[in-house]
């Protein structure tokens, strides 16, 4: 996807998103992370305020939210 189409996308996303500002609990291979939801990147990773202070962003092929 071009850069212009990112941009649409994180925009659409932010528009229609419920979760920010939600916690939440997310899964990368064996790791557990808890945070806040703050943010999409414009590389559509969802970016996450950790509970130890951390920002991070986390890849959606990479990673699976805890329900």
């Amino acid at each position: 996807m071009e850069a212009a189409g990112r941009m649409q996308l994180r925009r659409e996303w932010l528009a229609r998103c419920d979760d920010r500002g939600q916690p939440v609990t997310l899964l990368t291979g064996q790791h557990t992370h808890r945070g806040t939801i703050i943010d999409i990147d414009t590389a559509g990773d969802l970016v996450v305020q950790l509970d130890t202070g951390e920002r991070r962003a986390f890849e959606a092929a990479k990673t699976t939210r805890r329900w």
